[in-house]
């Protein structure tokens, strides 16, 4: 059986959209429109194919990519492992008011660094590192 490929990738995980909204909504600024509108977490913080492979590119064997949606797939299940770290840290704050900062900080350092890097600036960062590597290594 084939394998279901998301088309809405989150960039932003649905998991931290989630504990912003109010009764499932969302109120999101559109930049671009300059207005602001309601919409649910699996609606917004997404681009179709996102994390997706370009089409023409192989693995080190030559072969196509098998798994398109591999980097989606692997990333959810981050989501998930943060999205508990996030409500483990909520629940203690909320519990302990006293939690210092830097306990704070430290369980939410790597959630942020997983965000940081899905970014699509962060994205096309990676992209050319790679291809300006690929190509050292051809020259």
């Amino acid at each position: 059986m084939a394998k279901h490929k998301p088309k809405k990738q989150h960039y932003v995980p649905q998991a931290y959209l989630e504990r912003f909204a109010v009764d499932g909504q969302l109120s999101v600024y559109d930049i671009d429109t300059d207005r602001v509108f309601a919409s649910s977490p699996r609606d917004v913080g997404h681009e179709n194919g996102f994390y997706d492979y370009a089409p023409d590119t192989t693995l080190e064997d030559g072969q196509p990519h098998r798994d398109l949606s591999e980097v989606e797939s692997i990333l959810d299940k981050l989501d998930s492992m943060q999205g508990a770290r996030i409500a483990a840290v909520l629940h203690q704050a909320t519990a302990a008011p006293t939690l210092s900062m830097s306990r704070v900080l430290r369980w939410l350092c790597l959630p942020l660094l997983i965000q940081f890097n899905r970014t699509k600036l962060m994205r096309e960062v990676l992209f050319e590192l790679l291809n300006k590597s690929g190509q050292d290594l051809v020259n």
